[in-house]
């Protein structure tokens, strides 16, 4: 929901106590480095910054990055940002940091998928193994800078099997140089990375690695990849819970083994305790957060949001009508930076949706006979990494879903008679919505043909707001409704197509003027359109601009803005009356007035030379338009009279 003035939602604080104290215990590089910290009770700001810092130098040592990566796992993307900082800083000429990183980035990537499109965004921008050579001065070589072969390998290997693209990362000829190895792990592991960048088949890579191998051998280096596997489960399972979400009060200088969103670098945003990648050209002080009214569960999808896109997944929004899918994608792009187009584009899907709007097409020029390529929304989002929303999935056409199932699989685009398949660029991120609709056994999407994409999204589903949440989003967002909330309330239940009742909190709160009669819905008409939380928001808004308490026809002010939201759009007239005098009885309006002010009454019409208004409505004059109407009749004329003469 959104609000102008509210407080801020994410007082989320991370516990990391448990956490340190695992790596400390599990790792004697970092505890040599951290365990200082485990014995004070009070970090200050300082304290926490040296952690993370600390914690970002640890991680360009192999034997230190995936232990980092599984005990701080919420904050593996700060610690990545904060190292590709110090790396950069020495200069881009440094290859061989950056390589560092980049190896590091591969060992910590089977226990941090998180890391996949850092990994893959860093590795494509500064390319460190392009120009990657071991053959240096020896007075310019050490032991300690020196990256272990058995470690490169591995980390190509985590690279073709975790990084959707890698063959673009990856150099096959450095990973081929290594199949004559004489260390039988580092051969393996270049083999095996070898099998999936070229796409070796079952047969195929068998009889490769029979080329390299000896049975034994083989069999025992199975075994052996079987053992790491497992150490690394039982690794990842030792990390889970290790960083304990809190919430604590905003303004705090001092915490107990507590860090918090004020200490992350600004290249990563918290959200909900989820931390997620800044857009690079968003403005770090650019406020989002008093649009947003944090109700519970509108504060749990959005995490659900928040998790689906820090693994790098489609999501798939879905709900009732008006119950704020749009609004909690636009949320999540303000938080990261985006606040409008190209870095957030929406699409609105309907029946008559063609692909090529999507995908792009040929267009003439001036010149006759020559044609440009003009790409789709959809291809351009793709290529330049941009976050893209398809509004109304469930009304998309059997050719536009053919044309995501691709993209939803394998994160490529095909355009038919244009160039190769598009991989998707780092950062880009694809969201839809769909409406579901109320039934007997629960909500449901109506559309079958976007059905057979169902299993390829994360779906997130937002649930209707109960009663007590949307009196706090009504009431933090107009605080002058507060008085008559609850009549308010019991009008729009009346209405509400939303399935709000099924919520506890509505019995526990009781419903008001009337409630032993159950009046939930019973004036929903199925023949118009479907009344949602957003005409509530809209009503109060209306309300909220005429409402005194203390005026005498306060309750006739808020039943002329409810006739105007609810019920003029009905297309019969027994159920106009019939709704008109329900909202009359719950605002203590008797029929006769009901019936004048719905049939007789006529609204106010001003005009001046500045705007012009009917009841409630104020539409703006331009003076400026009739003068263009002006030049336009007289051009209009002009050509007429020119091609009138022709003809003569």
């Amino acid at each position: 929901m959104s609000s102008e003035s509210t407080e801020k939602i994410d007082l989320t604080a991370w516990n990391v106590f448990k956490a340190l104290h695992l790596l400390c215990k599990t790792n004697a590089t970092c505890s040599t480095e951290l365990r200082s910290f485990l014995a004070k009770q009070i970090w200050n700001k300082q304290d926490r910054q040296t952690i993370l810092t600390t914690l970002s130098k640890l991680f360009l040592n192999f034997k230190c990055a995936a232990d980092i990566g599984c005990y701080f796992r919420p904050f593996v993307l700060d610690i990545a940002h904060r190292t590709k900082k110090c790396v950069l800083k020495e200069g881009h000429a440094n290859v061989r940091l950056q390589c560092k990183l980049a190896v590091a980035l591969g060992l910590a990537l089977p226990v941090c998928p998180e890391l996949e499109r850092f990994t893959a965004e860093f590795i494509n921008t500064h390319k460190p193994f392009a120009n990657f050579t071991d053959e240096e001065p020896k007075k310019k070589k050490s032991k300690r800078e020196k990256i272990p072969e058995v470690d490169w390998v591995r980390a190509m290997h985590n690279f073709a099997s975790h990084l959707r693209d890698a063959s673009s990362v990856i150099s096959v000829k450095l990973v081929a140089d290594h199949l004559a190895h004489q260390d039988t792990t580092v051969r393996w592991y270049a083999a095996m990375t070898y099998c999936r960048l070229i796409g070796m088949s079952e047969q195929t890579r068998s009889q490769f690695l029979r080329r390299y191998f000896t049975v034994q051998e083989e069999q025992e280096l199975v075994h052996r990849c079987y053992q790491e596997t497992q150490e690394r489960e039982k690794l990842i399972n030792s990390g889970l819970g290790a960083v304990v979400l809190e919430s604590l009060e905003s303004g705090l200088t001092h915490t107990k083994h507590q860090l918090l969103p004020a200490d992350l670098d600004p290249a990563v945003v918290s959200v909900t305790g989820v931390l997620l990648p800044r857009h690079a050209d968003s403005e770090l002080d650019k406020d989002v957060k008093h649009q947003w009214v944090g109700v519970p569960s509108m504060l749990d999808s959005l995490r659900s949001l928040s998790l689906a896109v820090s693994a790098g997944r489609p999501v798939l929004v879905q709900g009732p009508v008006g119950c704020g899918k749009t609004s909690l994608v636009q949320h999540l792009a303000s938080l990261t930076g985006r606040h409008c187009a190209p870095e957030v584009i929406k699409v609105q899907l309907g029946d008559q949706t063609d692909s090529k709007a999507l995908l792009g097409t040929y267009q003439c020029t001036e010149v006759p006979g020559q044609f440009v390529w003009r790409p789709g929304v959809l291809t351009e989002a793709v290529t330049k990494g941009y976050w893209v929303l398809l509004e109304d999935l469930d009304h998309a056409p059997m050719e536009v879903v053919s044309t995501l199932a691709p993209l939803l699989q394998t994160s490529t685009l095909s355009v038919p008679g244009h160039g190769d398949i598009i991989h998707a660029a780092p950062g880009f991120q694809l969201f839809a919505t769909q409406r579901l609709f109320a039934s007997g056994d629960g909500l449901h999407s109506q559309n079958k043909s976007s059905a057979i994409l169902d299993k390829l999204w994360t779906q997130v589903t937002i649930q209707p707001l109960s009663r007590v949440e949307l009196k706090q989003a009504v009431v933090t967002r107009f605080p002058n409704l507060l008085p008559i909330i609850d009549r308010l309330l019991d009008i729009y239940f009346m209405l509400s197509a939303g399935r709000h009742h099924l919520t506890s909190d509505l019995e526990d709160e009781g419903q008001g003027e009337g409630s032993e009669e159950s009046t939930v819905g019973k004036f929903l008409s199925l023949t118009g359109r479907l009344v949602s939380t957003r005409d509530l928001m809209s009503w109060c808004s209306c309300v909220s601009s005429v409402f005194v308490e203390t005026s005498a026809n306060c309750a006739e002010l808020v039943y002329q803005a409810a006739i105007d939201s609810f019920v003029s759009c009905l297309p019969s007239q027994p159920k106009r009356l019939a709704l008109a005098e329900a909202i009359a009885a719950r605002l203590n309006i008797t029929i006769e007035k009901a019936e004048y002010f719905l049939t007789k009454r006529m609204p106010q019409v001003d005009e001046d030379s500045r705007q012009f208004s009917v009841g409630n409505i104020v539409l703006p004059i331009k003076q400026q338009s009739i003068v263009s109407l002006m030049r336009f009749l007289w051009e209009t004329l002009c050509f007429l009279s020119s091609s009138k003469a022709l003809f003569h």
